[in-house]
Formats: structure tokens, sequence, C-alpha cells
């Protein structure tokens, strides 16, 4: 099963799985008998696709591991990423995507990636085109399933809208982040046949943090912690309720990537997707309260320490 129609709605993130991962990570990397059991549980309750990268660690090589224990054929669908490319020449661009997607599939014990993002929305145009050019080769040559992008900025997803080799996109939706629901860019997506995946509904787990444990870089996210903790005790209803409800509600959305910790986490959010999205009232009343938020808040990227 590598078709991304059979995709489920859920998608599991590997990246906690492979190395220390979230703001809100108190636990540190899983060792490899937990991965492997979170993977086989998800696995088991009806998740079928999995997403990690090459940088994430260990995760392409325990995946692998699980994808070994199967021995049925009945494969779920793989999403892997592609590091920026980080050659001068144009001529060489070729070689390292090679070198890249091999290693990854030898990682992951499989002659084929099912799905492959770009790691690096900038990728898309680098090289007069030849970082496109190369994939849609490998996929003739059936190394690749579907090519896609992530990405971390409403006007990377418009730039790919007329782009046909592009058939998967990955990007940032929350209660917190709501900038690719504006100009309709998701209903624009989908008219073009994108297969659109969800990502970081939690913010990594920022969402869940009170305002004192905070680090400094994001201070000012504190006001909008109160603002939501006085709206789901209003709406009786909890944090990650509200946060996957709300994703939920929008239906252009093929499939969400959640990231876990442990089982208890992958149970939770099995069981608030199966609640659906929110009544129509409290998603106006979310669009209403919640004001725009800064990219230094909603983009994971400035969140680092400056030296």
């Amino acid at each position: 099963m590598n078709s991304l129609a059979e995709v489920s709605g859920l998608t599991l993130g590997t990246a906690q799985l492979g190395l220390r991962y979230g703001i809100a990570n108190k636990k540190g990397k899983l060792t490899d008998e937990e991965a492997l059991n979170i993977l086989q549980v998800a696995y088991s309750e009806g998740i079928n696709s999995f997403d990690t990268a090459f940088v994430y660690g260990e995760s392409e090589r325990i995946l692998g591991r699980f994808l070994f224990s199967l021995k049925n054929g009945l494969y779920p669908v793989v999403i892997s990423k592609l590091p920026r490319i980080s050659v001068v020449r144009k001529e060489r661009v070729r070689k390292q995507i090679e070198k890249y997607l091999n290693t990854s599939l030898q990682r992951l014990g499989i002659e084929r990636m099912p799905v492959y993002l770009l790691h690096s929305a900038s990728d898309l145009s680098a090289f007069d085109g030849e970082v496109i050019r190369v994939l849609s080769e490998m996929k003739k040559d059936g190394l690749i399933g579907a090519i896609g992008v992530s990405v971390y900025h409403p006007e990377e997803a418009k730039n790919i809208l007329d782009m046909e080799e592009i058939e998967v996109i990955q990007l940032p939706l929350s209660i917190f982040d709501r900038r690719f629901l504006k100009s309709d860019l998701l209903t624009a997506l989908k008219s073009r046949g994108k297969f659109i995946f969800a990502r970081s509904i939690f913010l990594q787990g920022l969402i869940f943090l009170s305002p004192r444990e905070l680090p400094r870089t994001l201070e000012s996210a504190a006001r909008y912690l109160k603002i939501l903790r006085e709206f789901v005790r209003k709406e009786e209803m909890s944090i990650d309720e509200l946060a996957m409800g709300f994703v939920r509600s929008f239906p252009q959305i093929s499939s969400i990537v959640i990231g876990v910790e442990d089982l208890n986490q992958l149970k939770g959010n099995i069981k608030l997707y199966k609640k659906g999205g929110l009544s129509i009232d409290v998603l106006e009343k979310v669009i209403q309260t919640f004001p725009d938020m800064p990219e230094t808040i909603v983009n994971p990227y400035h969140w680092r320490e400056k030296k």
C-alpha cells in the first residue's frame, strides 16, 4: 500500500523517535524498543502513513526496522525529506540528491520512496529548476512515488500551485498559526490536486506550556497562552482537543502529522482525531478570539537563542 489515496487521516511523525525533539519534550530521545512499540501500535490502530527525514537522527533507521518486522509486503506510506542542496555547481546536484536518497532508502530498507519532500522550499527554483528535474527523472525511473515540498510560508505554497511535478505539500496549521487559511489558499491547493499534510498542530508542544515555562526567546507568547487557557476553560475543552478539532475542521487537509513521546499520547491523539472537527460556533470563536501572531512565535526557526 503506497498510494496517496489510501493514506490514513493521521500520519505519525517520527522526529521524536529518532532524536530529542519538541520544545515541550521532557523525556528526551526514546529507546529503540519504545520507538518500535509506538510504531507497531500506531499501525495496528490504522495509521498507515509515517513521516520522517534524512536529518531526524535515528528516525529512518528505526522506521526501517519496523518496516522489516512487518514481512507481509503491505508496507505503509513512508514520507521522507531531501535535505537542502548545498552544492555550488549545477552539475553536482544529481550526485548529491542520489547520495541523500540512496542513504535514506538503505536506512529504511526499501527500494522506492513513496513520498519524497524537499525539506527546503528554496530548492524548488534552485539551479534553474535542476533539483525538480532530477527528482522527476527519478520518479520516472521508479525510485520515487510522489514528489512534494515542506513549506513554512504561504508564499512558498503559492509558488507550487501551478507546478504539476509537485503533488504533495506539508504545511503548518494550528490555532496559533492560521497564515495558510488566508486567501483561501487551502482550497486553491486542493483544487490543483495537491495532497495536503498539516503539521505542527500543537506547535511542537508550545501550546501546552505555561507562561513560566517559556524560554527567553518565546516570552512574547505568554499572553497568547493565557488567552488560550481562558478560552478552553470557558468552552470546557482540553487544549489538545481544541487544537486537534481546529485542524480537523478543514476538509482540504488530507492527513494530519502528529508526533508523540509515548503510547498514551498516541492513543490520546487517535481518540481526539476520531471526534472530528469543531462546531461552527466554536470554530468562529477561535478565529475571532485568537489574534494573528508574529512569525517569531509560530515559526520554530526563530526559537533558537541568538549567539
